[in-house]
């Protein structure tokens, strides 16, 4: 194998490699780049996100110290024990379980569900911005991995080139409900089936627009279904072939599913 053949393997080994991606080393042409996006990254996204989370959470802790008190006057102790075990979680920056059990107080059930509700919109809230600043970066790198490759540096291309599909797939949240999932689709855009032509966009009123579809006079509707599936219905246009079913991919970067016919498997579809 050529040096500079075995070279590109080795990286291209190194930056796809699970237990190796986060000792990616870029040139020293990138490390401004980089720089400058970790700044931004921190000051328009990062410390708003962690400030909106800090003051959730305290306005959580407070109804959850009303709801113990008022189950306390009550008699009612485990309830109140549920409740004190709840305001530790907070405390100690647990995650609150994803689903209630059959044990959860009625009382802590509808405090849950306002607080899922409200870290839903902001886990979407800071994807969207989010986006524009790993936008501007990838934006920045494109044109250096092209010097790059055109200058022979073909390891170092190769590593620019992780590093904007790293990137990109840090843009997605972590998805824990099917409220935060509806949030995360609004607006964003798709290539169906991979392909650059039909570009599919989750609009806010509840129906998908692409070109295509359009011409044809269909008018397609998208609902949640789960934490990382959705239907898709025709809603006006024809009479068969009324339902298809996405899966999103663990990193939310493409999905996969079921065509309108009930059995074409739909390719992978990359988000934009």
């Amino acid at each position: 194998m050529k040096p500079v053949v075995a070279l590109l393997a080795c990286v291209l080994w190194s930056v796809t490699s699970p237990a190796l991606t986060q000792e990616i080393t870029l040139p020293a042409e990138a490390q401004p780049l980089e720089a400058k996006f970790k700044a931004d990254r921190e000051a328009k996204v990062d410390r708003p996100y962690q400030a909106e989370v800090a003051d959730l959470n305290k306005k959580y802790a407070d109804s959850l110290d009303r709801a113990r008190v008022a189950a306390e006057k009550k008699g009612l102790l485990d309830e109140a024990l549920a409740i004190t075990e709840e305001a530790l979680r907070i405390t100690h920056g647990t995650p609150i379980p994803t689903e209630d059990d059959a044990k959860t107080p009625a009382s802590l059930k509808s405090l849950r569900i306002v607080y899922r509700k409200a870290m839903a919109k902001l886990d979407a809230d800071r994807s969207q911005r989010f986006r524009p600043v790993i936008a501007a970066y990838t934006a920045s790198l494109y044109p250096l991995r092209v010097q790059l490759t055109k200058a022979g540096r073909l390891a170092d291309a190769a590593v620019i080139q992780s590093r904007i599909d790293q990137v990109q797939n840090e843009s997605s949240p972590e998805i824990s409900t099917a409220k935060g999932l509806h949030d995360y689709l609004v607006g964003t855009k798709w290539l169906w089936y991979g392909n650059k032509n039909n570009e599919l966009t989750f609009s806010k009123d509840g129906t998908v627009e692409m070109a295509q579809w359009t011409k044809m006079g269909l008018v397609t509707g998208w609902k949640v279904d789960g934490k990382k599936g959705v239907k898709l219905s025709i809603l006006k246009g024809r009479e068969n072939n009324m339902t298809a079913t996405l899966e999103f991919a663990d990193d939310l970067a493409s999905f996969t599913g079921i065509d309108f016919n009930g059995r074409t498997p739909i390719s992978k579809s990359p988000k934009l």
